[in-house]
This record gives structure tokens, sequence and C-alpha cells, in this order.
């Protein structure tokens, strides 16, 4: 371990990804882009998939103010030990909607809809684990509330992904019900899978 006199063991340490020089802390910041399927919708408004606790760490550092949570608390597989705690530990307002993923609900919709609106001049995080139920949402809220063409307000969901069926009669539904004068984004609804049979 000696070289020269000099005990490389302590002449660099890593830190999360990052080597870090004697006497220097050079320290790596998550960027926003690096949380998984992020996407900016506008200045105010941005969402993704689960954000790890330094991505959190980072959404704050860029100015949000409020987190959402559209996804569950108590899946293993992405939910954080303790989202709630952390996000308030960092300044900001958590609001946590848990909108189960198999089961998408009006009324989980429309409770997402009141928080977006309640915060409209602030910066909102929105997310889910994949960012596939938030980017379904903003593009109903978007075409529901604000008045959004739909091929518009859906274009960051199918950025992301194609919803499945029960998605897709989500979709549907809420259109019909809440926009009748608007057509469904015919693209971004999928029909039942062809029989490959």
């Amino acid at each position: 371990m000696l070289r020269s006199g000099i005990d490389i063991r302590h002449n660099f340490r890593f830190t999360v990804g990052a080597a870090t020089a004697i006497g220097t802390d050079v320290t790596m910041h998550a960027t926003l882009g690096d949380i998984y399927n992020y996407r900016k919708v506008d200045d105010r408004l941005s969402a993704s998939g689960q954000p790890s606790e330094a991505e959190l760490a980072e959404i704050a550092r860029n100015g949000f103010a409020v987190v959402i949570n559209l996804a569950l608390h108590t899946d293993p597989r992405y939910a954080l030990p303790d989202e709630t705690a952390c996000v308030r530990a960092l300044g900001m307002d958590y609001i946590h909607i848990p909108m189960v993923f198999d089961a998408p609900r009006e009324a989980d919709m429309l409770t997402f809809f009141a928080a977006l609106e309640a915060h409209r001049h602030q910066k909102v995080f929105v997310h889910c684990a994949a960012n596939m139920r938030v980017s379904t949402c903003i593009g109903l809220y978007l075409a529901i509330k604000c008045n959004t063409p739909a091929e518009q307000a859906f274009s960051l969901m199918k950025s992301i992904w194609q919803p499945n069926a029960i998605w897709s009669a989500f979709i549907v539904g809420m259109l019909e019900k809440y926009r009748p004068d608007l057509p469904a984004p015919t693209e971004a609804i999928p029909g039942p899978p062809a029989n490959r049979a």
C-alpha cells in the first residue's frame, strides 16, 4: 500500500460514485435528468418515476415547493422507507394520493386535479413509480381542466408508455364524462391485442 512513502489508501475516498481527493469535498449531486422517466411539463410542473432521497434533495434545490406522490407507500419494489418525512425535512409540502395502478379511480384523479389547482402558483413535482400513472393523470388534467387538445395533452404520456387496457378505458371514460366534445387521443389508446395464434 505504500508507494514512495505515501499511504494511498487515505489519498482517495469514494462517495456515491464520486472520488473525493484529500482536502477536497467534491460531492456529485443528482440532477433532475437523472430521475427515472423525468419530464418537465412546464416551468412550474415536472413529473417522474420514484425519486431517491438524493433526488428528492435535488428537487428541493431546484425550487420545488410541493411533491405529489401517486404511488403506494407499501410497495417495496420502489417505495422509500419514509418519503413523507424526507420531503418535509427538505422543506417541501408532501401530498400522497395512493392510486392503485391496476384500478385507477375517478376520485383519485379529481383529488389530484384539486391538488394541482391548490398549488398552481408554486413549483410542483409529481411522481409515481414509473411516471405512468402521473403522465396519464397530467394528460387528463391538461385535457379536462386546461382545455388542451388531446394529442397535445397526452404527448407526455406517449413519450413514456402505451396505456394498457385498464388505463385506456379509464382515459376514455374520464374524457367522455368531463370532455365529451374532445376526441380521445386515438394513437395513445391501443385496442385489444391482436390474436397471434
